[in-house]
């Protein structure tokens, strides 16, 4: 399924919420709330996400908001580390024109995304075993962009 989002967020929103219909499809009821928490204070989720007494994944149960929160976050930097160069305008004038089409990601675009994901997990210190269960579905998503 090909992704056509019209701004970087909503590419951010459809890759995690790909994910999470996934890895845990009873945290779909609530994922569009959590997005617009989500994309409404970047910075709080990342102080709610970080404020765990325990590493992410490893004395806690990563579910409900707490994971969504924690793929946004990912998908979010992933996306970022993908499409540096866009612009809100650019993924407008991309993703809605008819000529216009998005280059699949390179290898190294790929391994580049991969890397930006695994970091920001350290930073959250998101357990190795929740961090292998996710970055794989979001780097997979968004190198399924422009390939047919």
């Amino acid at each position: 399924m090909s992704v056509e989002p019209t701004t970087g967020n909503e590419l951010v929103k459809s890759v995690a919420g790909v994910v999470i219909a996934e890895m845990s499809p009873e945290d779909v009821a609530h994922f569009e709330a959590s997005a617009e928490d989500y994309f409404g204070d970047r910075l709080g989720a990342l102080r709610s996400i970080k404020a765990a007494d325990e590493p992410l994944g490893f004395g806690i149960e990563v579910v409900g908001v707490a994971l969504v929160q924690v793929v946004l976050y990912l998908a979010d930097k992933a996306v970022d580390a993908a499409f540096p160069h866009l612009t809100e305008t650019l993924w407008r004038r991309l993703f809605r024109s008819k000529q216009a089409g998005v280059e699949p990601l390179t290898a190294g675009q790929i391994d580049a995304t991969e890397a930006a994901a695994r970091s920001a997990a350290k930073q959250i210190e998101l357990s190795p075993d929740l961090t292998d269960k996710i970055i794989p579905l979001i780097v997979a998503r968004l190198a399924a962009i422009g390939r047919p």
